[in-house]
């Protein structure tokens, strides 16, 4: 089992799961100990509808804090096969921070959560990072090409739609995909400083 994401349930310490905060790239592994036998079927129903991304691991071992020690042991292991671009433990209990600190500090992307909802926030963010990155790099070098224009010859500047396309990749060093070609264009147009006429392009830059 590997996603992008490995949350570790500590049952022992929390027993209200909310299931809403797992989506597809999570997996969850839920750590109980050896006398917890009974578990809420109406949680069992919720987390069997997430498949092979929900995972139950019964511990046999009695003592303080046990259940923490199991815990780290399969979080190691899970490290160590790179299992996840990034894990959670979902603990209430403070205990694992000093764990964490380390292992952040050690290059592991992980953090001690508790609530499930801090997944999907932490998803949201990314996917809102994602959007804003995308369009840092479409403006610049939407720059780059309003730059190259005005510094070319009017009579010498791509005259079609499909020239432009191919200017604008090799302008761009071949390494800009038909979507960002496709924005940039897009852009121009919608700022009036390209046109077509009988399928030849004009220019108001």
């Amino acid at each position: 089992m590997s996603a992008s994401e490995t949350v570790f349930i500590d049952y022992e310490n929390v027993h209200a799961i909310d299931t809403s905060g797992f989506h597809a790239s999570v997996c969850a592994k839920i750590i109980v100990g050896v006398d917890q036998t009974k578990i809420p079927i109406d949680l069992v129903k919720k987390l069997q509808e997430h498949g092979k991304n929900i995972e139950w691991i019964q511990v046999h071992g009695k003592g303080k804090n046990a259940l923490d020690f199991f815990i780290a042991y399969y979080l190691g292991v899970a490290i160590t096969k790179s299992e996840s671009e990034k894990y959670y433990i979902y603990t209430n209990d403070k205990g694992f921070d000093p764990l964490i600190k380390h292992l952040v500090e050690n290059g592991i992307h992980i953090e001690r959560i508790n609530s499930l909802k801090q997944i999907c926030i932490t998803e949201k963010v990314k996917a809102q990072q994602k959007v804003i990155n995308k369009a840092k790099i479409v403006a610049r070098n939407y720059d780059k090409i309003i730059d190259n224009l005005k510094s070319i010859d009017k009579t010498k500047r791509p005259k079609s739609m499909i020239k432009l396309h191919g200017h604008i990749k090799t302008v761009l060093g071949n390494k800009i995909n038909d979507e960002a070609v496709n924005e940039i264009v897009t852009t121009l147009k919608n700022r009036n400083l390209i046109s077509e006429n009988n399928k030849k392009l004009v220019y108001q830059i």
